[in-house]
């Protein structure tokens, strides 16, 4: 138990050790020096000595007697060796392996070590540091290689304790004894094989001490052992016993087993005879005669209640049965003759609720047919009926096969035929006609409801009274549960349903329309009713007439004449009521232009003879008609209708003329072709008033919201003023215009004045401007000029309305002007040396845009704010258009970055401006554009007029496309006001034809607008191939402009032939991709340039 040996070949990895240290090793370790300190602090080296320590580098798992000396610190590298390691190498080293024929071993540095315990003692570094971190010290060292004279010196020079462990080596003991006492010198020197230093260490006084402790403990373990064996026998004897006795329990428990199974076997034999003659008796049972519908009810439930009285017998017998089963425990044997006697009863109880059923019907039956015809309630007996037949459905399934079953199922069925029909037959629509057709049809001859009496009336006719005494049996006598006469039936009654409610719809038809009258509606003030029908009449209109077209088409013929003379007149009614619609409604619009207007009276001659006419005869017919009142009365007077169309086509006659007067009227003045009819006609009409078309104003000129007249001058007045519709802003036009001549002159005057006016404005702001500059170099006093309100010498004469002295498109557009001008002489001062003359005027540009800012923070009315807010618009886009200038190295006038910019310049001759962009140039139009906001222009903003100019330099349309919300439309408008165009927005629907979309397009190239078709693919795909053909001959005709040769200042659009200015242009905007758009036809792709 002492010596355990462990082969060389099995490895051994012992788990990590525990750091523990002796009681004498802790007590010594107080004494500790410096080094010792600075030991603890070496972690990582302290962590591989305890690893090779248990790699079995001491030899104490692989050992032989008188083994070699062993040193597992002489392969540690210099770092690791600290001075406690360094130590114990020196007792470890030997010198070499020899074996001296027995003689004591020696260490290398045995002389060294003697001398030191010699001066030091217990204080020798030697004893005191010489300790392995897992508890290996210089004694345990001198135990491992058999040093007896170093081991004896330590021990008695010393003081070292000879029982203390090695714990980093613990994991090598093996036996009990070994575990108790752990790895002492003993256990390794024992290990090792060194017998002398054994035998020494085992005469120690404490060692004795010690080994005689662990003997008493190792006494008293095997004492302990005694018992437990001891202990263990008893449980085996025990348990011996114990089964000896189940056996025998067993044993016999299997004798009686045995013996019940032999009983059960005799029981559910018995069992089985028995299951057999239930059988027998359920097929007899099967098989009754009660199945046979011939046997009839009272001897069939005989036959039942005697087979029942069996069936209670069987019940009493198996009931004894089962008691007994219980004793046999065979219970579950009993279920087949229980299932088989439950089925007999079943089939019994079956069959008997069968013939009760037919007892209950032949019950039914007999009291409907005692039932007295006039007390008949049809809808109740045909409820009894399907209650019946329901009832027979729900009989047991066992019985379905049955010809007792067959047969009360017919009589149910035949009944549930009958029940409804003669139901059908008391109805209250069925007439004598009826029932005399009943009865020549089916060939039968039965007691009629009714009596024949003169002078008597009933609901079958006159000349019959009720027949009292009539039986619903008798009726029942026709057999109205047979195919042929149910048809017969069927068709009699429902035509007399159809033929009542007929008779009562003709009687509600002629109630309401005798009450309904026209409703009336006093036109301008006079004595001429305007008729129509109320909204519910007309609906009740359209549900009588359809209801009639069905009554026609009833093959029922007896109210057919009637039905047939309502649909004419209400038919008539109809047509009447749509024609005096479109009549009253084109006389509503004609009758002020041919009636009311002068000077259509005086441009339309004959076609306002030819309305008089017309109009008397209008005027006539409707008091006529208002006098009336009934409206299907007034409306089928003999005549009417085909007067009324005769009225209209001569209406429509006089329209036309007057379209093509209109049509005279825009060529004349081409923005008409943007007013609607309408307001154009209004505008015609009062053309001879001119306060009378003020408020189409705005409709002729888009930015102008109002004209101010002077009344002061005899004849009629003169415009002097215009105030804007979009801001705030007004102004004087210069001069004034007299508002003399036919309308479409003096309004084209008006426009021509609007321009010239801006004209002036724009020479004087012009001049203004540099006089008002206080610093040339950094431009301030610009935010003054941009507000500047007020008389100089360009305007002497006292104003008389506070407000700044120049429109705020015109202060735009002379800020460009000096913008432009500035930044061109900027380049060539660079071009001639002035390396700063781009960042000169780079920071006078941001100067004057702080001062602009800081303007708006003060008292500023509307109109003032919102120029000022332009401006800073237009100035930031200035600043950074020159930041990229001057990054891109933009510094001659011919480089693309600044030749791709709008450049604003001033033609003083003809007080015109003109506008550049690359090889592109337009004229001003000077088109009023009010005090509205301007646009943020962005890079995006800027490419985008690149290609929108030089489509229009191409003479072409442009065609923005991309998502909803992008500013497609807004760009095109910011473009146009950059210009001074006057830009059409037109929405466009699958509503416009293709005859709006040419007046629109005559109506651009007349007048030299532009137009934008927001969302153009919305435009159905026929009228966009007509499109194609409009546009394009706009566009060939501006292409062809000669302006010496007049024969080119026209254009053909449609086949009407219309003046042409060449500024005119088209843009189109698209969501692509969007649900209901149309495909451009490709004609139409061409002409226009994709952005």
């Amino acid at each position: 138990l002492l010596f355990v040996s462990v082969p060389a070949s099995t490895p051994y990895r012992p788990p990590p050790l525990q750091r523990t240290r002796p009681a004498a090793v802790a007590r010594s370790h107080q004494r500790c020096t410096s080094t010792m300190a600075e030991e603890k602090k070496e972690e990582n080296g302290e962590n591989e000595v305890l690893a090779s320590l248990s790699l079995d580098q001491l030899g104490m798992v692989n050992y032989r007697c008188n083994a070699p000396p062993v040193n597992p610190f002489e392969a540690m590298e210099e770092e690791e060796m600290t001075p406690a390691r360094a130590l114990l190498n020196e007792v470890m080293d030997s010198g070499g392996w020899r074996i001296d024929c027995g003689l004591p071993r020696t260490s290398k540095y045995e002389a060294k070590i003697l001398e030191s315990l010699e001066e030091m003692g217990a204080d020798s570094t030697y004893v005191v540091d010489a300790v392995d971190e897992g508890g290996f010290n210089a004694l345990h060292a001198c135990a491992v290689n058999g040093y007896d004279t170093l081991f004896k010196a330590f021990l008695t020079k010393g003081g070292m304790d000879a029982r203390g462990q090695a714990e980093g080596l613990k994991n090598f003991v093996s036996s009990r004894f070994e575990n108790v006492r752990g790895p002492d010198v003993m256990w390794m020197a024992k290990r090792r094989g060194h017998k002398a230093l054994l035998k020494y260490i085992q005469s120690l006084p404490a060692v004795k001490e010690d080994m005689a402790e662990l003997s008493k403990e190792l006494d008293k373990q095997k004492l302990l052992r005694k018992k437990h064996v001891a202990n263990f026998k008893k449980k085996l004897e025990e348990e011996e016993r114990r089964k000896k006795e189940e056996e025998e329990r067993l044993r016999k428990e299997e004798l009686a087993r045995r013996e019940k199974e032999e009983k059960q076997r005799e029981f559910r034999e018995t069992i089985r005879v028995y299951n057999g003659d239930l059988k027998e008796i359920l097929k007899k049972v099967e098989a009754g005669e009660w199945q046979n519908w011939e046997l009839g009810r009272e001897k069939s439930l005989d036959l039942l209640k005697r087979a029942q009285t069996d069936a209670d017998a069987e019940v009493r017998r198996i009931t004894k049965l089962h008691n007994l089963s219980k004793v046999h425990e065979v219970e579950r044997d009993m279920k087949r003759p229980q299932e088989t006697l439950d089925m007999m009863i079943q089939v019994i109880a079956d069959y008997t609720l069968l013939w009760e059923m037919v007892g209950r019907f032949d019950e039914f039956k007999s009291g409907v047919q005692k039932m007295n015809w006039s007390d008949l309630d049809g809808p109740q007996l045909e409820e009894d009926a399907r209650n019946m037949l329901a009832k027979c459905k729900k009989l047991p399934k066992s019985t379905k096969k049955s010809e007792a079953f067959k047969g009360i199922d017919v009589l149910c069925k035949e009944f549930f035929i009958a029940a409804p029909l003669a139901g059908q037959l008391h109805s209250d629509t069925m007439r004598r006609r009826h029932w005399d057709e009943l009865v020549a049809t089916t060939g039968k001859e039965i007691d009629m409801p009714f009596k024949l009496v003169d002078g008597e009336t009933s609901k079958f006719g006159e000349g019959t009274q009720l027949n009292e005494d009539l039986l619903v049996g008798d009726i029942l006598q026709l057999d109205l549960h047979k195919g042929a006469v149910s048809g017969i039936v069927e068709e009699i009654t429902d035509k007399g349903a159809k033929e009542a409610k007929q008779e009562v719809q003709l009687g509600t038809l002629s109630e309401n329309w005798s009450k309904i009258e026209f409703v009336m509606s006093p036109y301008k003030e006079t004595d001429v009713p305007i008729l129509r029908m109320g909204e519910e009449d007309f609906e009740l209109l359209e549900a009588d007439l359809l209801q009639l077209q069905g009554m026609v088409a009833s093959r029922y013929e007896f109210w057919k004449v009637d039905s047939t003379r309502w649909q004419k007149e209400l038919n008539t009614l109809a047509d009447t009521l749509t024609m005096l619609a479109e009549l009253q409604r084109m006389w509503s619009y004609l009758e002020p232009l041919f009636v009311g207007s002068d000077e259509v009276r005086k441009e339309l001659p004959t076609a306002a003879e030819q309305f008089m006419e017309i109009d008397q005869k209008v005027r006539a017919n409707l008091k006529e008609m208002w006098a009336t009142k009934n409206a299907k009365q007034a409306a089928n007077k003999e005549g009417l209708l085909a007067e009324l169309e005769a009225l209209q086509e001569g209406q429509e006659v006089c329209k036309k003329a007057l379209v093509d007067f209109m049509d005279g009227k825009r060529r004349k003045f081409a923005r008409f072709y943007f007013v609607s009819e309408a307001d154009l006609l209004d505008i015609l009409s009062n053309g001879s008033n001119p306060k009378m078309i003020l408020r189409h104003v705005d409709k002729v000129f888009l930015n102008t919201k109002e004209l101010v007249l002077d009344d002061s001058k005899p004849g009629r007045p003169w415009a002097k003023r215009f105030i804007a519709g979009v801001g705030k802003e007004s102004a004087e036009f210069e001069p004034n215009i007299p508002l003399e001549g036919k309308v479409e002159s003096y309004l084209q005057e008006v426009l021509k004045g609007q321009k010239d006016t801006l004209k002036e404005h724009v020479g004087r702001c012009n001049a203004r401007y540099p006089t008002m500059i206080e610093d040339p170099t950094n431009g301030a006093g610009r935010e003054k000029w941009v507000v500047f309100t007020g008389n100089d010498q360009w305007w002497p004469a006292p104003r008389k309305v506070e407000e700044p002295n120049d429109a705020a498109q015109v202060i735009l557009l002379v800020a460009a002007f000096f913008f432009v001008n500035e930044i061109e002489t900027a380049m060539d001062e660079f071009q001639g040396g002035k390396a700063d003359a781009m960042d000169l005027q780079l920071n006078k540009v941001k100067h004057q845009l702080e001062a602009l800012v800081k303007i708006t923070r003060t008292k500023l009315t509307a109109g003032e704010r919102k120029r000022a807010m332009c401006m800073i618009t237009l100035d930031a886009h200035s600043r950074d258009m020159l930041e990229k200038l001057i990054r891109e190295k933009a510094t001659y006038t011919s480089h693309f970055a600044w030749m791709s910019q709008l450049k604003q310049r001033y033609v003083p001759e003809s007080k015109d401006a003109r506008i550049e962009i690359l090889n592109a140039s337009f004229i001003y139009d000077y088109e009023y554009l009010g005090n509205g906001a301007r646009l943020v222009v962005t890079p995006l903003t800027d490419r985008i007029y690149v290609t929108a100019t030089q489509a229009l330099h191409l003479c072409m349309g442009c065609a923005p496309a991309g998502p909803a919300g992008t500013g497609k439309t807004e760009s095109t408008k910011d473009l146009a006001s950059a210009l001074g165009m006057c830009c059409y927005v037109i929405n466009c629907s699958p509503e416009h034809d293709y005859e709006s979309m040419g007046n629109i397009f005559k109506g651009l190239a007349a007048s030299g607008s532009w137009g934008c078709f927001d969302e153009f693919n919305r435009l159905i795909p026929e009228v966009l191939s007509v499109c194609s053909v409009q546009f394009k001959a706009v566009c060939v005709g501006v292409k062809g402009f000669v302006l010496e040769d007049e024969s080119t200042h026209v254009v053909t659009v449609d086949g009407d032939t219309v003046s042409l200015v060449p500024k005119c242009g088209a843009f189109i905007t698209m969501n692509p991709g969007y649900l209901g758009r149309s495909a451009l036809p490709e004609g139409l792709k061409a002409l226009f340039r994709p952005m």
